[in-house]
């Protein structure tokens, strides 16, 4: 269901605030780590020597070695020198761990606000549709079993695809079951098990992505 867009803006405004109380309390334990530093790491001291060595010899640098890291160090450290005396050991080890903090939670915030579920929404979707179109005896076979959970329905849990020899896992879904749910990459490629079923209800499982469908089919016997 598409959200309004007084609802769109309210949620993207709750986004920025996440962003901005997580960034908050990211770069808060990384700089109390940072003062807590008692020795810094060999991987450390390697990239601050090639950050040292920037400014007398660039080109040389350039040649021997991936510049990203060193280069970014060496310019945290020029702003540093701004505030402080600049020839200390420790400046240039504040300068590499403000760096690697910096790049850090660049990496790590998107993962951490991506909403849980963001990338299947079609298994809500599906579900939706099982509530609305089945008795509360049926009972449903599915391969993910958020399925029939958010169904609110009885659920049988098979794998047409196991990954692992030797698990305890149905291969086919239960004789018993009325509704039978796949996840199909390709409509050319249907499950032998639901051939001679009815199918009643698709939808994408990422509708940006469009690579997998939630296939729902009925048993006609």
């Amino acid at each position: 269901m598409a959200l309004s867009k007084p609802a769109d803006r309210l949620n993207k405004k709750q986004d920025l605030v996440h962003i901005v109380i997580l960034s908050a309390i990211v770069l808060a334990i990384g700089i109390y780590l940072i003062a807590m530093t008692i020795l810094v790491s060999k991987d450390g001291t390697f990239y601050i020597e090639r950050a040292q060595r920037f400014s007398s010899d660039p080109i040389g640098i350039i040649k021997r070695h991936h510049i990203g890291y060193p280069f970014l160090i060496f310019i945290a450290h020029k702003l540093i020198t701004f505030f402080s005396d600049g020839s200390s050991v420790q400046m240039w080890i504040y300068s590499a761990q403000s760096i690697a903090l910096i790049i850090g939670t660049a990496i790590c915030l998107p993962k951490l606000l991506a909403r849980p579920g963001s990338d299947k929404p079609g298994i809500r979707t599906a579900a939706a549709w099982l509530r609305e179109n089945t008795a509360q005896e049926d009972l449903i076979a599915v391969t993910d079993r958020r399925i029939s959970f958010y169904a609110r329905r009885r659920g049988t849990i098979y794998d047409a695809n196991p990954r692992r020899e030797g698990m305890a896992r149905h291969t086919k879904p239960h004789n018993k079951a009325k509704y039978i749910v796949t996840i199909e990459n390709d409509e050319d490629e249907v499950p032998d098990f639901v051939r001679n079923a009815q199918k009643q209800y698709s939808v994408w499982e990422n509708e940006r992505k469009k690579n997998k469908k939630i296939v729902i089919y009925k048993k006609t016997s």
